[in-house]
């Protein structure tokens, strides 16, 4: 009989917060595959659960590939392995998304537990619009850059939620600024903590008290209106028009960013025309 994965929900701060059938799998579970070990190991010590006849591994971002493979011939033998984060879901903005999707592919059962996760602890906490919302984790600093990033953001409506480590939070609250003076811009942390926090930075404001910048945070942010296209993309495509002496592929590509068209539609059009 095939056994099964199930996602464990886990507080994002305080254990209090863990629900009565997380709290249960703690207790009854014998195979666990975890972010962090240690991390873990303190979350059953809290709740007085002994380790000794529970077997905890690790499975992480730097795990190697065939990982994936061993955890799933597990559970094809029977046995029913549940999977926790450091904190929170194990999916959101964690490493065992991977894990899920071939275990999904192979047709074995997933289940979840689910509990707190700081995206919607910080949505609530924000006071911005919560439908829609749209959540983007830590940014990448690879490929077109983080400015440019949040400049297709304030094209789409929505309260916006994004990971922000501490050194790098004053300048993604920068870039917005540059890009949109006016915005509020909220920033939540420690959320179900003693010191949780939350920082209203208002039109012109961008510095953050320096006491504050410890811990990681969620940056959250309204978008009123959807433009479709950021202004700065438009520009640069205008550019690319006159630069190149108004060539019809060109524009082909403004007007396709403009009108939300195909641009090859757009250029035999201009080519009949």
């Amino acid at each position: 009989m095939m056994g099964q994965l199930v996602l464990l929900g886990l507080p994002i701060g305080n254990p209090e917060d863990i629900s009565l059938r997380s709290l249960e799998a703690l207790k009854s579970g014998q195979h666990f595959m975890v972010e962090d070990t240690r991390t873990f190991i303190k979350l059953l010590s809290y709740f007085k659960i002994e380790t000794k006849e529970k077997k905890i591994d690790s499975f992480h971002d730097h795990s190697p590939d065939n990982k994936i493979n061993q955890v799933l011939s597990k559970v094809k033998k029977g046995l029913s392995i549940y999977l926790a984060s450091e904190a929170g879901s194990p999916v959101i903005s964690d490493p065992m998304f991977p894990l899920i999707r071939q275990a999904l592919k192979e047709g074995i059962k997933v289940t979840t537990f689910p509990g707190a996760t700081s995206p919607a602890a910080a949505l609530e906490l924000s006071g911005l619009p919560p439908i829609p919302y749209h959540f983007h984790g830590f940014l990448s600093k690879t490929g077109g850059g983080i400015k440019s990033y949040y400049q297709s953001c304030l094209t789409l409506k929505g309260t916006h939620l994004i990971f922000v480590g501490p050194h790098d939070v004053q300048d993604h609250v920068q870039l917005l600024r540059e890009i949109s003076p006016e915005l509020d811009i909220i920033l939540t942390k420690e959320m179900t903590k003693m010191f949780e926090n939350r920082i209203h930075l208002g039109a012109g404001e961008w510095t953050i008290p320096q006491e504050l910048l410890r811990g990681e945070f969620v940056l959250s942010f309204y978008v009123d209106k959807d433009t479709g296209v950021a202004e700065g993309k438009i520009k640069d495509l205008a550019q690319q028009v006159l630069d190149h002496q108004g060539k019809r592929k060109t524009l082909a590509k403004l007007l396709a960013k403009i009108l939300d068209q195909n641009d090859k539609d757009i250029y035999n059009q201009l080519n009949r025309g």
